[in-house]
């Protein structure tokens, strides 16, 4: 598990953060969809290959769509971390911008 955030992250920047998870894991997705070997097992068949050689490259197919759904549930929890940082977090952001003199300094909600 990782460490806790440290004190001086403000609310924007929690939000930077989750932004920037969300799209490596977006990248991740992208890249594990352009390893799918479904049309290169297809164009195998097609060209006469047989028996075992199909079924493990159907198992490296299997194993890379395991992959990808994996990335997709990181990426669905990262957005969800966000969603609830704002849900969370965001009126207090929104108080401390309105506060007279800015709010007080060095905050969650700080600049």
């Amino acid at each position: 598990m990782p460490k806790s955030a440290p004190a001086e992250m403000t609310y924007e920047e929690t939000n930077h953060e989750l932004d920037a998870i969300s799209s490596e894991c977006e990248g991740e997705i992208a890249r594990l969809q352009l390893r799918r070997i479904a049309e290169k097992i297809e164009n195998l068949l097609s060209a006469g290959v047989k028996g075992g050689v199909v079924d493990h490259l159907t198992d490296v197919d299997d194993s890379v769509q395991r992959q990808i759904e994996a990335a997709q549930a990181a990426l669905d929890s990262a957005q969800a971390a966000k969603a609830a940082n704002v849900r969370d977090h965001g009126a207090g952001q929104e108080y401390h911008d309105a506060a007279p003199g800015g709010g007080a300094e060095k905050t969650y909600f700080g600049r």
